[in-house]
């Protein structure tokens, strides 16, 4: 319980430092990295949620895990504001707008945003990446999580060589982000990556999850052998 307790109050005063570095309009006034999420979008998540019009099964879930964690994530960001005694907005973190998306649904050019699916699926994704042949700019494996920043909006962008990496890449950066092990704009996982065989937890009793290592002769990050220890 002491393990978890700093944890907590470790990701708390991260998410300060991020919002002491944002002003009123959400831009940053500093360099931001992956480390601040999801408080880069501000106190009340100025950004849309973008999933592909083209979507599978291990997508959704990647997309519900990322909302999901969106309230319990700004619980500690408003617990640390409050602790700080950082004015601000009185918020409900289980009331905040999150408004989730098809790509054909809204235009990510207008607004900050958290993009999911692969660039094969979600072609704002590949425009972002200013991808060419989407069956050939992931291998079967791999995985990332990107923070970019153009026009003066920002995008986290989950995606990988299939939904299968979409999901393993979205449970190693939220795992990765509660200990406290994201750094930069970029988080990369491949064919020899460990992923987590459980959603990490924000609340409650943490430790090193339990872990698998991905195949590496085909895209089958955590398809149906997601639960069987090879």
């Amino acid at each position: 319980m002491r393990t978890t307790t700093i944890t907590l109050v470790i990701v708390a005063i991260v998410a300060v430092i991020a919002l002491l570095q944002l002003n009123i309009t959400g831009m940053a006034t500093q360099d931001v990295s992956l480390k601040y999420y999801p408080s880069i979008f501000g106190t009340d998540f100025d950004a849309y949620i973008i999933k592909g019009k083209l979507k599978s099964p291990e997508e959704m879930m990647a997309t519900n895990l990322i909302v999901s964690r969106l309230p319990e994530q700004y619980a500690l960001i408003y617990q640390a504001l409050y602790q700080h005694s950082i004015p601000h907005e009185k918020m409900n973190a289980q009331t905040l707008p999150y408004k989730v998306f098809s790509e054909d649904e809204a235009d990510y050019t207008k607004q900050n945003a958290i993009l999911i699916g692969s660039v094969c699926h979600n072609s704002d994704i590949a425009h972002l990446l200013d991808v060419i042949d989407c069956k050939s700019y992931f291998k079967p494996g791999e995985g990332m999580v990107k923070l970019i920043r153009e026009n003066d909006k920002f995008y986290v962008i989950f995606t990988g060589y299939s939904g299968d990496e979409v999901l393993a890449v979205t449970r190693v950066f939220l795992s990765q982000l509660q200990l406290r092990k994201v750094e930069g704009k970029e988080l990369r996982i491949d064919s020899t990556t460990n992923i987590p065989l459980r959603d990490p937890q924000w609340f409650g009793p943490y430790s090193s999850p339990s872990v698998r290592t991905t195949r590496t002769r085909e895209a089958n990050v955590l398809g149906s052998q997601f639960y069987i220890f090879p």
